[in-house]
């Protein structure tokens, strides 16, 4: 049920974007790929892939991508999360998200929405993600919106979009964050 879902989030995305993009879950031989070339990176051995989080992202003019789900225990939280990037003929980079920055006193449960959404001033796709994810006292739904940075290269969090996302009300799930964004840019 998952992966149908999953599938319709991308098709009707990759429909919205006129083939400007294409993704597809990662086969087990590309995620054991991107596992072996992020693992200096996570640098901690107990950390778990999610093969059902984990995409390869094909855009028009930018080599591929493949982006893998990571989750691994951390010294000042029970559980981070972060994003694995294996771009093709370029050094594989981790991005983290949850355990660090504003989102430091939060700890990871799961990674449990990625959508792609199209955006035309830019080569790459945005990236919503949706993680579960709790504070010391209660769980709470963590969304953010990754950018694609043209000058670096790589996907980075956009802040003060990611702010206003977790203020909103909805936007628990990857259809909530494009209702939210596309009211936004009204």
């Amino acid at each position: 049920m998952r992966r149908a879902v999953l599938a319709l989030l991308l098709l009707g995305t990759a429909a919205a974007s006129q083939e400007k993009y294409h993704a597809r879950l990662l086969t087990a031989a590309e995620l054991r790929q991107a596992e072996s070339q992020l693992a200096a990176l996570v640098g901690n051995s107990q950390a778990e892939y999610d093969a059902q989080q984990s995409f390869l992202l094909e855009a028009s003019g930018q080599p591929a991508l493949l982006l893998a789900a990571v989750k691994y225990p951390a010294p000042h939280n029970a559980y981070d999360c972060a994003l694995g990037f294996v771009p093709k003929g370029a050094p594989p980079y981790l991005l983290a998200t949850i355990g660090t920055g504003e989102r430091e006193a939060v700890s990871c449960t799961a990674l449990s929405g990625l959508g792609f959404l199209a955006n035309a001033a830019r080569p790459m796709p945005d990236i919503a993600l949706v993680y579960d994810s709790h504070s010391p006292n209660f769980p709470v739904s963590t969304p953010l919106l990754l950018r694609w940075d043209a000058h670096a290269g790589r996907y980075a969090i956009d802040e003060a979009v990611s702010r206003k996302l977790g203020d909103l009300e909805g936007t628990e799930t990857i259809a909530g964050i494009r209702k939210a964004l596309g009211a936004a840019s009204r």
